[in-house]
């Protein structure tokens, strides 16, 4: 069941992406390419399924919230609803990892 709900937030997560930018052809009237979509995006959508797996594994190996440095880390309990990040959880490892990548290749 855990399997199903990282893959179906991966695809939640991809569909919404895929959505916002067929929105922004359509309010400008242009036809949308999905080939050129595709071309352009394929990486990151194996990218973020690449988090299927890990996700996978933190909960089987149960390692909850209570390891992230929040306050009040202890009262929060571990939850299966985080499978469904799956591709969220890609696009704000990749956010963090570029920031923290340019902060280091600014020094």
């Amino acid at each position: 069941m855990n399997i199903l709900l990282t893959v179906l937030g991966w695809l939640a997560w991809n569909i919404g992406l895929f959505s916002f930018e067929k929105d922004k052809a359509d309010d400008k009237g242009e036809v949308f390419d999905v080939r050129k979509y595709v071309r352009c995006y394929w990486d990151n959508w194996l990218f973020s399924a690449i988090f299927i797996p890990i996700l996978i594994i933190v909960g089987i190996k149960q390692l909850g919230l209570e390891a992230l440095p929040i306050d009040d880390a202890a009262h929060m309990k571990w939850n299966d609803l985080y499978y469904l990040g799956a591709g969220c959880a890609a696009e704000a490892a990749k956010y963090f990892t570029q920031r923290i990548i340019k902060k280091f290749s600014s020094q």
